[in-house]
């Protein structure tokens, strides 16, 4: 076989240290992501929601055009998320942990796409074998394996589209351009259905064009906006049925935030600030890992590029890493959550990959320096698991396994009567990922739902419904308080003291849960 005869061919040229280390790297990110999908699968309001809408699209066929809302009112995501959800959804029967194994596979199979990816740019076998280690191994890539929402699009649509962009821009013109450069437009919209933010992306299109010095065609630009505004279309049809409310609040964003951005210096600052945590997060897990990249990049500059082909690759991706800058034009900081960071992770492996080969050029120092970056990637990683921190996610902790836990623990407590929950949560007052989980792991199980109490509940709220005065049983729970003011929760506490007793205190992670007895009943 053509690809067998490549693959062992090619590394045959590589020290067998090194092939070895690759391999270990490759099964340790396998076992290592296993094990955080176990101990720490995501599970907040977010996935709550997009379950409901998946299983509406599902079961009552109903047809969605609005994404998941965004941080701005009246700004939605793509819709295609739900769409995607649907299958893993109806294959679990609703079960979160079906859904996630399966995007789990998906996930993993970026791994080969970006030893594909990288061969194809700069024709290295070795380079893609590296690549695709690090970025296997990137604590980055390890959450975004546990993860489930709309920005995990990005990581599957980018390697895809930027692998079109180049041979778009990096071949001669004959007559299947057109097409190559219509699917730039269709992925660059696909990608877009991500999260609305990465529309920001498209200012690097016109640095292409001037870059490579590409012959404009008119045909071209009509296949590239035939393939854009199909990928868009459901933004489309969505502006059009609400009256282009969602542009106007994005002008309205963007005019305000720009007029109020910061000060060069300021922005150059928080640009190096987030540089550094990018990079420890992903390629370079140890302190100032910005210094130690400026280094490597003026060694490699001193060393020159080996051919044209590596010229023309590393623009490429540079071209693309350089809009890290764009979201920091923005007061509001666009790139303060860590899932921003997913359509940078590829092509920034790729990148200090290439570095690292163009100017480590002695193997055995190589494979030192690539081991002491492999076990600072790896202890990381485990570092997140163990102080349950996940930079793609607003609440710290906030488990399925531990919500689980709680579910478990207040059927028990309440030996078969039923029960009460109070829930104070992110965002305030929604009760959605309760619903959900009570419906899912509750009643299924246990054969019945509890009452929701307290403050009025927003959201998706399934089949809870409103307590009945003097229930017996009823059970305070506490998220991770990131973000949840200490006077709210005090609040709630206080007004829950007024008609029922605490029984019990219990901690799970960092969920608080109080059993609490209706005074009359005690």
């Amino acid at each position: 076989m053509p690809i067998y005869r490549l693959i062992m061919g090619n590394l045959r040229k590589i020290p067998h240290y090194l092939v070895a280390l690759y391999v270990v790297v490759f099964l340790f990110s396998i076992v290592f992501a296993i094990f955080g999908l176990l101990k720490q699968l995501t599970f907040g309001f977010d996935q709550a929601r997009d379950a409901y809408e998946a299983f509406a699209i599902w079961h009552n066929h109903d047809i969605k055009i609005l994404g998941p809302s965004s941080d701005l009112q009246g700004v939605h995501h793509g819709v295609l998320w739900y769409y995607l959800l649907v299958l893993p959804y109806a294959i679990g029967s609703g079960n979160p942990e079906v859904a996630a194994a399966i995007f789990f596979i998906l996930s993993f199979l970026t791994i080969p796409l970006c030893a594909y990816f990288t061969y194809k740019l700069f024709r290295n076998f070795h380079l893609a074998m590296l690549a695709s280690a690090l970025y296997a191994s990137s604590p980055l890539f390890q959450v975004f394996t546990r993860w489930l929402s709309n920005p995990l699009i990005a990581l599957y649509i980018v390697p895809f589209l930027l692998l079109l962009l180049w041979k778009y821009v990096g071949k001669k013109k004959n007559k299947y351009t057109k097409y190559k450069i219509g699917l730039v437009g269709l992925f660059f919209g696909l990608f877009i259905q991500a999260d609305l933010a990465f529309g920001l992306f498209l200012i690097t299109l016109p640095i292409y064009w001037l870059i490579y010095k590409i012959k404009f065609r008119l045909v071209d630009f009509v296949f590239f906006w035939i393939g854009l505004l199909l990928g868009l279309s459901t933004y489309i049809f969505a502006e059009i049925r609400f009256n282009g409310k969602a542009i106007l609040a994005m002008i309205n964003f963007i005019s305000s935030s720009l007029s109020s951005s910061r000060s060069p210096i300021e922005t150059i600052l928080l640009i190096v600030e987030k540089i550094n945590v990018f990079l420890s997060s992903s390629v370079l897990p140890f302190p100032y890992a910005i210094l130690f990249f400026i280094i490597i990049v003026g060694a490699s500059f001193l060393g020159g590029y080996k051919d044209k082909r590596d010229k023309n690759g590393i623009i490429l991706l540079v071209i693309w890493l350089s809009t890290f800058a764009i979201f920091y034009l923005f007061k509001s900081g666009l790139l303060n959550s860590g899932f921003m960071f997913g359509p940078f992770l590829m092509p920034l492996t790729i990148i200090w990959s290439y570095l690292l080969i163009h100017t480590v050029k002695n193997y055995k120092f190589l494979a030192i320096l690539l081991i002491c970056i492999f076990l600072g990637q790896f202890y990381t990683s485990y570092l997140w698991l163990k102080t349950e921190y996940s930079p793609l996610s607003v609440q710290y902790g906030i488990s399925l396994n531990l919500e689980k836990e709680i579910i478990r623990y207040t059927y028990e407590q309440s030996k078969g009567e039923k029960f009460i929950i109070i829930t104070i949560t992110n965002p305030l007052d929604i009760n959605t990922m309760w619903a959900y989980l009570y419906e899912m792991y509750g009643q299924q199980k246990y054969g019945y739902l509890p009452f929701h109490g307290g403050r009025g509940q927003t959201g998706y709220l399934g089949n809870l419904t409103e307590q009945p005065f003097g229930t017996k049983y009823r059970y305070i729970i506490i998220e991770p308080t990131t973000g949840i003011p200490d006077f709210f929760i005090q609040q709630i506490i206080s007004e829950e003291n007024k008609t029922s007793d605490i029984i019990e205190e219990k901690k799970f992670g960092q969920f608080l849960v109080q059993k609490r007895i209706f005074r009359e009943n005690k």
